[in-house]
């Protein structure tokens, strides 16, 4: 009870009334729904102990399991709360429930202008509050107009808003969940790490509200290597890390070489002949190292032979020449 200007006992709307009123109007807005046979008002207002006297006059009104209350709210936060202090942004998934008033426990989304609509109070604005604000906001307006100290609790279900995208030349690219500060190589760990393909850069792709997103680029040796701090910067919700993947040339080793076949080679890199026969796993002991061969296309479609000395190679006393895409090194096999 409480007592308003005039003086006057001003007493919350009654339990039964409040509990048809909740469920006519979560009905009616479709954001509640319901199976199996609706308890009837009448067993929805029995309380759980024995039912105490009503107030004498002056004094206040006992809320019905005050302390029961007060212990499932204290658990239902410390098991749900992933991240405490996290604010509610838009597009999460929120878990609001009245103690002992299931009729008004809702799970829906945060809308894109930051409000929930739930039933009797219509519209609230949740977006930037804690878990603990808008339970108190919550809990503020059901007691202003139909609850005494109501129990409320807010958990996330789902943290859309602060998902980062970590896309491009890596393993498992998507969206994750980004509870707690995290940093680019964090993030990057978190999608399996990079591919064969990373080209040599990063980018942090990073939205303001009312500006246009800016691209942050970062040097990956320097992120995965040295583990430079500055350049592992910390990421913010709704980041973007894009790795992008570089395109690949194939050359060819062939012949008296332990292991011939196509090698990959990014466009940025260079491979020489000598590189490309020792990644080849050598060669034979039958090879004729004196007479080894890159056969080449140039645009004409014309075949090209280059011979390679690859014993004066070894020695330094011959060039090592720069292969080609799509170049073809042919070692030979010596005639005993």
């Amino acid at each position: 009870m409480r007592t308003g200007l005039s003086g006057k006992a001003d007493w919350k709307l009654p339990r039964k009334l409040l509990v048809a009123f909740a469920t006519a109007a979560a009905f009616q807005i479709s954001l509640c729904s319901y199976s199996g046979t609706a308890a009837t008002a009448e067993e929805a207002e029995k309380p759980a102990h024995p039912q105490q006297e009503p107030p004498h006059a002056g004094e206040e009104e006992p809320s019905a399991g005050a302390h029961e209350g007060e212990t499932t709210l204290m658990t239902a936060r410390a098991a749900g709360k992933a991240a405490a202090g996290v604010v509610i942004g838009l597009q999460d998934l929120l878990e609001i429930k009245v103690f002992q008033l299931d009729q008004l426990n809702q799970t829906l989304r945060v809308a894109d202008d930051g409000s929930i609509t739930l039933s009797l109070l219509g519209r609230i604005m949740v977006a930037g509050l804690t878990c603990e604000q808008a339970e108190r906001r919550i809990a503020g307006l059901l007691e202003a107009r139909y609850i005494n100290d109501p129990q409320v609790s807010v958990f996330v279900r789902e943290y859309e808003s602060r998902k980062v995208a970590v896309t491009g030349a890596v393993q498992r690219p998507g969206a994750y969940e980004m509870l707690g500060e995290k940093t680019v190589l964090e993030m990057i760990a978190l999608a399996g790490g990079v591919t064969r393909d990373a080209a040599k850069q990063v980018f942090v792709i990073r939205r303001q509200p009312g500006d246009a997103p800016r691209s942050i680029a970062l040097k990956l040796d320097e992120l995965i290597y040295t583990g430079d701090p500055a350049v592992n910067i910390p990421l913010q919700p709704g980041d973007i890390v894009y790795l992008p993947a570089e395109a690949l040339f194939k050359v060819y080793v062939n012949g008296a070489v332990g292991k011939p076949g196509a090698l990959e080679v990014k466009e940025s890199e260079q491979i020489t002949v000598l590189q490309a026969v020792t990644a080849a796993a050598g060669t034979t002991e039958r090879a004729a190292e004196r007479r080894v061969q890159v056969i080449r296309r140039g645009k004409d479609g014309k075949k090209q032979i280059i011979p390679v000395d690859l014993k004066r190679v070894k020695q330094g006393s011959a060039e090592d020449i720069l292969l080609v895409k799509d170049d073809v090194v042919f070692v030979p096999e010596a005639f005993f």
